[in-house]
């Protein structure tokens, strides 16, 4: 479930934009925002034959995530997970650096009337700009923004019947330009705010291929 949840706030490297009408200004982009929608489709196939699929829809106050994970000659294993949003806000300032923070908190029926709960905070932060205009490609200047990762934190605190049954928390950072996820601005305005991302790629690691297919559509207003 865990697995799901950090999809939220997943980062990938190979980033294709759709066309866009979306021009903005620092002004406009630079603000305090509260994600009130986003919605997210994900699949991946391997090599061998083994394909992922996620969906996973956030509202400003609530959260459903869908994952299905099918072996290539396997029985295919769902997870799903809803709960309450606590916090979902990114903070974009002029001086060209960005912290996205999210909290999670959801609940897990373990039989016998026990109850399991779960609080998973998740802090992305690094430096963001407009992606510059190149020669022959549809894009006009500041129509898309980069919004490139340099540390990442998470950390999931779980409680049974209210008492404390494990915690745990990681930290992770990014060299430049290891980490970078470019956006298209679909609709800028001073207190709204609409980005979506289309990914489709290919990765090889360690002689093993993957196609990704990714759309991530994210509605902010002002905090």
């Amino acid at each position: 479930m865990k697995r799901t949840i950090l999809y939220g706030l997943g980062f990938t490297f190979l980033v294709l934009g759709t066309a866009s009408c979306g021009k903005s200004t620092t002004g406009k982009i630079a603000n305090n925002w509260t994600i009130v929608s986003q919605n997210e489709e994900q699949t991946v196939v391997n090599s061998a034959g083994d394909k992922s699929y996620s969906k996973n829809t956030y509202t400003e106050t609530t959260f459903s995530n869908y994952s299905e994970q099918t072996p290539f000659s396997g029985s295919t294993i769902t997870t799903e997970t809803s709960g309450t949003v606590t916090t979902n806000t990114i903070e974009i300032k002029k001086d060209g650096t960005w912290t996205w923070s999210q909290e999670l908190v959801y609940n897990e029926d373990l039989g016998g009337g026990n109850t399991s709960n779960y609080v998973v905070k998740n802090v992305h932060s690094g430096n963001w700009n407009f992606v510059k205009k190149s020669k022959g490609e549809d894009f006009e200047k500041n129509e898309r923004i980069s919004l490139e990762a340099l540390e990442r934190t998470n950390s999931t605190v779980q409680t049974v019947n209210n008492v404390l049954a494990n915690s745990n928390s990681s930290k992770t950072t990014y060299s430049p330009g290891e980490s970078i996820v470019v956006y298209t601005i679909v609709k800028s305005k001073n207190k709204e705010l609409e980005l979506k991302l289309d990914v489709d790629s290919r990765d090889v690691i360690n002689g093993n291929a993957s196609t990704k297919k990714m759309t991530r559509s994210i509605v902010l207003e002002e905090k």
